[in-house]
């Protein structure tokens, strides 16, 4: 569990039961879009949705700890192709 949420109850229960909604959906890939370092995305991994985090930061995406294969951190606009 990432450290923000070891201490956060109420975060924990509403992304809990964000995940349980999309589960009941059908699932299908959530982007975690300003996604800075990943807590969030790492989190909802964690309880088995598939995620793609969007950061906008390079600096942010950068101290984003490596996650699981379903998990994806990417950089921002600057990335993009046709970007200058």
């Amino acid at each position: 569990m990432p450290p923000l949420f070891e201490q956060e109850p109420l975060g924990r229960a509403m992304l809990t039961a964000f995940a349980e909604l999309v589960r009941a959906d059908g699932g299908g890939v959530v982007a975690d879009v300003g996604c800075g370092p990943g807590q969030v995305t790492a989190y909802l991994d964690s309880l088995g949705l598939s995620m793609l985090g969007v950061g906008l930061s390079p600096k942010m995406v950068e101290v984003a700890p490596p996650q699981t294969s379903r998990t994806a951190v990417r950089g921002g606009l600057d990335d993009r192709p046709g970007s200058a």
